[in-house]
């Protein structure tokens, strides 16, 4: 440490004969109102978060990353269940993909309690098995809805999996938790998932009959996953709109137990795709006080993904090509009556 400058030759207290006690003096003056500063920023804390701003609270600074076995792990679902998130997709297994299944507690941080150390997942026959869709039950069961490979491997089918609140498989659904359907045609990917007030599942997608020709595909169960009879033929219902491809990726239940299905349409004429909506009546049929014969499109040139019932209105959300490189946010609302 080095000492302190030499007392001044002149006057005590003065520094005019003493530059190196000027800038002391005028320091030891400044340090008061300093720590004052430095005290007023330390009370303000850090600057307000504003909306839209990540939650530091949840995870890392608000992001979370999870893996399970070291390859591409997909989420392509979330649900809310007793204030836990609950995310839904695939991950990679080697030369497969199972449903996946991961839960956190509201601090970002895997729930243990489900599954194995916050994660599950599900394989049906080997092959390429997705999770594109999840639901909460009532009951706090989990109910994931997407495709799974057929023993052959070459095609899919509707697949359902319904799993306990401690994410263990629910044998009371389809024997040991898991439900397949087929339909017609080689690719069969259920995209959407809703209960209805009965606690029946509907599963929404689509079936590929053939290159290029695909069909709306909707399936009902009973609470014990066989297929619902009563629901159009054999429990499944087909809708076409153009003979293109049609494809639904979105499903809502009215409170008049209407289900109304969305997605896209491709226009046979030009290759190109508007929004398109269907809706049944509780026994699968088309009702046809909902637009033409119970279907509606709307030329967007691309495809509705997401679909909400708003103060009984329908909203259907999307995409839509505004140019041929370029895409925009798309919606559209729709009477119900």
């Amino acid at each position: 440490m080095q000492p302190f400058p030499p007392r001044p030759s002149g006057p005590i207290g003065s520094t005019r004969s003493n530059p190196t006690c000027k800038v002391l003096c005028i320091a030891l003056r400044l340090l008061p109102a300093a720590g004052l500063l430095v005290w007023q920023l330390g009370v303000a804390g850090p600057a307000q978060a504003k909306a839209g701003d990540l939650d530091p609270s949840f995870g890392r600074d608000g992001k979370v990353t999870t893996e399970f076995f070291g390859g591409s792990d997909e989420a392509f679902a979330l649900a809310v269940q007793d204030g836990k998130l609950v995310a839904a997709g695939s991950a990679d297994r080697r030369s497969d993909t199972d449903f996946a299944l991961a839960r956190y507690r509201s601090n970002g941080r895997l729930d243990r309690s489900f599954g194995r150390r916050g994660r599950v997942t599900t394989d049906f026959v080997g092959g390429l098995d997705q999770i594109r869709a999840l639901v909460v039950q009532a009951d706090g069961k989990l109910v994931a809805a997407g495709f799974a490979n057929t023993r052959s491997g070459t095609t899919s089918d509707f697949a359902l999996a319904r799993y306990r609140p401690n994410g263990a498989l629910d044998p009371s659904f389809g024997g040991d938790g898991k439900v397949t359907t087929d339909f017609a045609g080689s690719d069969n990917i259920a995209t959407a998932v809703a209960v209805q007030a009965d606690g029946k599942l509907v599963a929404a997608g689509f079936v590929d009959l053939r290159p290029g020709d695909s069909d709306f595909a909707l399936a009902r169960y009973k609470p014990d996953g066989t297929l619902d009879r009563s629901f159009g033929t054999g429990g499944k219902v087909t809708t076409d709109f153009a003979g293109g491809l049609d494809q639904a990726f979105a499903l809502v239940v009215q409170a008049n137990g209407k289900l109304i299905a969305a997605g896209r349409a491709q226009v046979t004429t030009t290759g190109l795709f508007d929004f398109a909506l269907a809706r049944y009546r509780p026994n699968g049929s088309l009702d046809a006080s909902f637009g033409t014969g119970g279907k509606v499109t709307t030329d967007f040139a691309d495809e509705a993904n997401a679909l909400v019932v708003q103060g009984g209105k329908l909203v259907a959300g999307g995409s839509a090509s505004t140019t041929p490189f370029n895409r925009d946010f798309a919606l559209a609302r729709y009477q119900t009556r």
